[in-house]
C-alpha cells in the first residue's frame, strides 16, 4: 500500500480551486481525476483513495503483483505478454505493423512498479495538455509513503477524504 503525492510545477493551481471548503476541478483537474480512477483499470493497481488538489494530487493505492502463472494478453492479437511486460508479437519498427491501442490503458504491459504506475499517469495527463493547448506543467519526481500498519491507513485516508477543508487557502496560491 502507498501513500503518493504528485505536485504541479512551481505549486501552480492548474487544477482548480477551493470553494467553501469543496474542491472544484478544472478541465485538466478533471481530466487528472479521471485518468486516477482508470488506474484502477490496471490489473495491479488498487486505487483505494484519491483527491485532487489545485496543485498537488493524493493517492492511497495498492500494487498487487501478478503471478508467475498469470497471463496477460493483447487485446489485438490474444497473444501472451511475458513476465517483463513485452508482447511476444513479433512485428518489426514499421509503424503499420504495430498494434493499435484505443488509449494509454489498453497497452499489454504489466506496469508492475509504482513508479510505472505514475509515470503512466503523469504521462497521460500531460499529454491530454499538450493535445489540447492546456497550460499545465508537473514536477518531474513524486513522494511516495509506504503505509505500514492499519492505524497509518486509517489516518491517511482520512487526511486524503478532508484535504479540501484544511486546505481551503494554499500558501503558495498561484493561477495558471
Amino acid at each position: 500500500m502507498y501513500f503518493v503525492t504528485i505536485c504541479t510545477q512551481d505549486r501552480v493551481h492548474y487544477f482548480g480551486h477551493i470553494v467553501d471548503k469543496k474542491m472544484i476541478l478544472s478541465h485538466i483537474g478533471k481530466i487528472c481525476d479521471h485518468e486516477i480512477h482508470q488506474l484502477n483499470h490496471r490489473k495491479t493497481v488498487d486505487v483505494h483513495e484519491r483527491i485532487v488538489m489545485p496543485n498537488h494530487v493524493h493517492v492511497l493505492l495498492y500494487m498487487n503483483e501478478l503471478k508467475e502463472n498469470d497471463v496477460r494478453r493483447d487485446a489485438s492479437s490474444m497473444r501472451p505478454i511475458s513476465k517483463d511486460g513485452l508482447s511476444n508479437r513479433p512485428y518489426d519498427h514499421n509503424e503499420s505493423n504495430r498494434p493499435h491501442h484505443q488509449n494509454e490503458y489498453d497497452r499489454p504491459y504489466g506496469w508492475l512498479t509504482l513508479g510505472s504506475v505514475i509515470k503512466l499517469f503523469k504521462w497521460n495527463v500531460t499529454k491530454y495538455a499538450i493535445k489540447n493547448n492546456i497550460p499545465f506543467a508537473r514536477q518531474s519526481r513524486y513522494h511516495d509513503h509506504i503505509v505500514r500498519d492499519e492505524w497509518e491507513y486509517d489516518r491517511i485516508k482520512y487526511y486524503i477524504q478532508t484535504n479540501p477543508d484544511k486546505r481551503w487557502e494554499d500558501t503558495h496560491y498561484t493561477d495558471a
